[in-house]
């Protein structure tokens, strides 16, 4: 099994999810960790930009079905 290990993404799934998928895709990753600061804090802490970013990485797991 092929593991792709993230670090410290902060909250920058626009643009690390492409990255995740041609990963997914090139080296056949069937699994990932996230390791560091995913940056998930209560809701006061967020706008609705930085909140439907949170959302982006939930669909992405659950779309793709792969262990994270």
């Amino acid at each position: 099994m092929r593991t792709l290990i993230l670090g410290d993404t902060h909250s920058y799934w626009p643009r690390i999810i492409p990255d995740i998928e041609n990963a997914m895709k090139i080296f056949n990753i069937e699994s990932i960790i996230q390791v560091g600061d995913l940056c998930y804090l209560p809701k006061k802490y967020y706008d609705d930009e930085s909140l439907q970013n949170q959302q982006m990485i939930i669909d992405f797991i659950n779309e793709k079905e792969i262990p994270f």
